[in-house]
């Protein structure tokens, strides 16, 4: 590259202070080289470039397609040259800020960066290589250097041999880009700290930057090897004082963070080394220079609250707001909750909830702690949307039409209301908060709608009331008779929610809220019943149904046990009867009865053995009901054998067949007349001595007909 200059004359913007500018390839701001060791000498180099991108940049120059990096051994001798190729999407633009937030920079400051990387194979040495890259020209408004247009850059880095250490190692690598413009009068405060990946020491200095290139060769292919040479520093500057500054600037030998308050507008070339030791070994050094831009910054900072609009009133205690601050960096806000500290943010549009509604002034700083900060603020209110649900609270039928009270889900203190029930109610408006005593000619008139001013805050509902269906009483009709004086009613009633019965009685105490309630009367006759049904919000409904209450009768008695017909005699008596008239009739043909009086009978006895029906017929105040059951009586038991044969020759077996009868169980006894007996019912039996024997038979009958019987042969 070429570079010529001419000198003109004109006056940018107060950040630059450019007076007497030579047009050029005036473009490096500066940069900085690192490598990351991969092992087994192989290195990931990485070059960043930064360049003015704006109008001081007179003739457009921009980045190299490719870089020239040296690698030179411990005596500056050139080992090796790489090109390194621009890959374009690894440029990009600077972020121009301040920072000072007090001022603005001016719209016509660009800065460029651009990322040259590339995996090299360097190998290792015992004293090690450094790797470097130079470049020409700086701007010529740089007042901080003697000839700045003639002065390029030298961008370097040391990789340590293996007298230094055997271990990888990759150099240090700057965090941060520090910022392109700096107020003059303000404190300046930076952290320009880097990050080792070996977690090796780090100490930081003010270094000189390097010359490197010239207008005739700008771009040095293979670059110069080292040592490198300090550029010329103007008069009253060095690498230690680079800034006019009061206080002079600094940079903290452990931390790495630069402060100061720079004092002249103007352009400044600057030097940061960072040096890097491993167990009290210094490994080597890395190197970035940089341009600074002082700028006089006039304050030109305005804070805005915005005036709380239509779309934030009566929506709740939640609050999305927004600002239209000018030039501001920084923000605090105050939502004006008394009584606490920490109803704040600082974000730039915040959101926040109060806690109750009301009205709140929020104050909004722009710059908060710096000179330059402004302060605005804003009277919001804060109150809850006005949605009034409308809701049924009352409801009376006393009159025989509906008359109902009405009112609102949510309160609404402080509030004005407006009612309108319509035509059909007997009133057809209201103003209170909960009118009541409204009357409907019927439930399906009712109808509702409400306005609510709160506050400022308007909302109206209508009423979504659907009455339940009206109550129909019903009684089942009575089915059974003479049952007592107890009587379970059955409820055939819909849509009723509770229940009233009266009983018919005489008094007031013959009432049931149950649904099927059971009641006993205190004798007999007829009553009418009654039944009203209830329901919610609906008038109620009634019935009635009469009920003929009579004696209890339910006749029956016990049924005997049977018996033998010899001696058999039953007795019955009539059970399940209340009314002391009740009449009775027996039937029990072709039985015969010592006694029949009312509900007794006794001594029945039949002509032959059987089963026989008795039956009595009972009469009580119109009711007649009858029982009947079965007796039986038994045949009565008879004893009987034979046996064969009747003679012979000893041992003489003999066979017994008894034809006994019973309808009873029985039991046997058989004697054979040598002193020998058998229980069996037929048993056989053998006679060893000659003789006349006699047998008899003993039978023994149990359960519903006891005799003992016997017979001999």
């Amino acid at each position: 590259m070429n570079c010529r200059f001419s000198v003109l004359k004109c006056f940018f913007w107060l950040f630059l202070m450019m007076i007497g500018l030579n047009a050029g390839a005036t473009h490096i701001v500066g940069g900085e080289i690192s490598y990351e060791d991969l092992g087994d000498g192989i290195y990931r180099v990485r070059l960043i470039v930064y360049r003015d991108c704006g109008p001081t940049n007179q003739n457009g120059t921009g980045f190299d397609d490719a870089a020239s990096v040296g690698i030179f051994n411990s005596a500056g001798q050139l080992v090796n040259s790489i090109s390194i190729p621009l890959s374009f999407q690894n440029v990009d633009e600077v972020p121009v800020s301040l920072e000072n937030p007090c001022g603005t920079p001016p719209p016509s400051v660009c800065v460029e960066s651009a990322i040259y990387e590339q995996v090299v194979n360097i190998g290792q040495s015992p004293n090690g290589f450094s790797l470097s890259y130079q470049r020409c020209c700086r701007n010529p408004s740089i007042i901080n250097l003697n000839n700045p247009e003639d002065a390029g850059a030298t961008f370097t880095t040391e990789i340590p041999g293996t007298n230094q250490t055997l271990e990888p190692n990759s150099s240090p690598v700057f965090n941060s880009l520090p910022p392109v413009a700096l107020c003059a009068g303000f404190d300046f405060f930076f952290d320009h700290s880097a990050t080792d990946l070996d977690g090796d020491s780090l100490a930081y200095a003010f270094c000189s930057p390097m010359f490197g290139g010239t207008p005739n060769q700008p771009a040095p292919n293979p670059p110069v090897g080292p040592p490198y040479v300090d550029v010329n520093w103007a008069p009253g500057y060095s690498a230690t004082y680079p800034i006019d500054s009061s206080p002079a600037l600094g940079i903290d030998p452990v931390t790495g963070f630069i402060t100061g308050q720079p004092t002249t507008a103007g352009q400044y070339v600057i030097g940061i080394c960072v040096e890097e030791w491993r167990d009290g070994v210094l490994l080597g050094t890395s190197n970035r220079d940089f341009q600074f831009n002082v700028t006089v910054c006039d304050p030109n900072i305005t804070s805005q609250v915005a005036i709380q609009d239509g779309t934030q009133l009566c929506i709740g205690e939640t609050i999305e707001f927004q600002q239209f601050s000018i030039n501001a960096t920084f923000f605090h806000w105050d939502f004006g909750v008394p009584g606490t500290d920490s109803d704040t943010s600082n974000v730039p549009y915040p959101s926040f909830t109060f806690p109750e509604p009301g009205t709140y002034t929020v104050q909004l700083i722009a710059n908060p702690g710096w000179p330059c900060a402004d302060t605005s603020s804003s009277v919001y209110d804060v109150y809850a949307p006005v949605e009034p649900e409308l809701e049924v609270t009352g409801f009376d039928c006393s009159s025989g039409t509906p008359v109902l009270d009405f009112g609102t889900v949510d309160m609404y203190p402080n509030a004005d209301f407006n009612w309108n029930f319509g035509s059909s109610a007997s009133s057809s408006a209201s103003t209170l908060s909960a009118p009541d005593g409204i009357g409907f000619s019927q439930i399906g008139d009712v109808a509702a709608e409400l306005t609510v001013v709160q506050n400022g805050c308007v909302g109206s509902g209508v009423l979504d009331w659907t009455p339940p269906p009206p109550p129909t009483a019903a009684i089942a009709p009575q089915e059974d008779f003479c049952t007592g004086f107890a009587l379970t009613f059955d409820n055939n009633s819909t849509g009723g929610s509770s229940y009233v019965w009266d009983f018919g009685e005489p008094g007031a105490d013959d009432v049931s809220n149950d649904a099927f309630p059971t009641w006993v009367y205190g004798g007999p006759g007829t009553y009418v019943v009654e039944l009203v049904a209830l329901a919610d919000f609906q008038c109620p409904d009634t019935a009635t149904e009469v009920f003929e209450v009579s004696w209890l009768l339910e006749p029956f008695f016990e049924t005997p046990a049977p018996e033998c017909f010899q001696e058999h005699s039953f007795s019955f008596e009539a059970l399940g009867i209340t009314d002391p008239n009740a009449t009775f009739e027996w039937n029990f043909t072709p039985g015969t009865a010592v006694i029949e009086s009312g509900a007794v009978l006794q001594g029945l006895t039949f002509p032959e053995p059987g089963v026989f029906t008795v039956e009595v017929v009972v009469t009580s105040d119109g009711c007649e009901r009858d029982f009947e059951s079965e007796v039986e009586v038994l045949f009565d038991p008879t004893i009987g054998f034979d046996g064969g044969p009747i003679s012979g020759c000893p041992p003489l077996p003999v066979s017994f067949e008894n034809f006994s009868v019973t309808e009873t169980a029985a039991g046997y006894t058989w004697y054979f007349g040598d002193g020998t007996t058998s229980s069996s019912p037929s048993p056989a039996h053998v006679y060893e001595v000659p003789g006349l024997y006699t047998v008899t038979l003993e039978m023994s009958t149990s359960g519903f007909c006891v005799q003992d019987l016997a017979e001999t042969k």
